[in-house]
């Protein structure tokens, strides 16, 4: 638990610093991120009471900034597809990290075939820090990763 701990601290400070992604800019409806990922699990992502499981890397995959501007998107769509079991969770602008000790949105296999899915709903503007990695520690993982503006 120390471990998660301090990496949520350091994406606390300055996620961009260290993310393999980023920052990027998202902008209004139908613009989309692609990204090609080699994810390590270091360390865990988070505890069974937030439903967040698996392992992350000791920095963010990909930091964005979500602008809406005149055409704002109805949800922002984050999507990993691996031929490895992968996880993935978003910290929203403003956010650290939840009361149970881990981010409030994590996916393990709603995208189908043991790829993570996330739906952010009425996203706001700012800036969005994506956690991933294999499901197991010590895994290494080769990932697409997709963020698009949805309508």
């Amino acid at each position: 638990m120390r471990m998660f701990l301090t990496l949520l601290v350091a994406l606390a400070l300055a996620p961009e610093a260290s993310a393999q992604v980023g920052p990027e800019r998202l902008t209004g409806r139908f613009d989309t991120l692609v990204v090609t990922l080699r994810l390590r699990g270091e360390q865990p992502l988070g505890t069974m009471e937030n439903d967040c499981v698996g392992s992350v890397g000791r920095r963010p995959a990909l930091v964005f900034d979500y602008d809406p501007g005149d055409a704002p998107a109805r949800g922002i769509e984050v999507r990993m597809v691996s031929a490895t079991d992968t996880v993935l969770a978003v910290l929203v602008p403003g956010e650290r990290f939840d009361s149970s000790g881990g981010p409030a949105a994590c996916s393990d296999d709603e995208g189908g075939d043991l790829n993570p899915l996330l739906l952010l709903e009425s996203p706001i503007a700012g800036r969005y820090t994506v956690l991933a990695g294999p499901l197991e520690a010590g895994v290494v993982a080769e990932a697409v990763l997709t963020v698009r503006a949805v309508d």
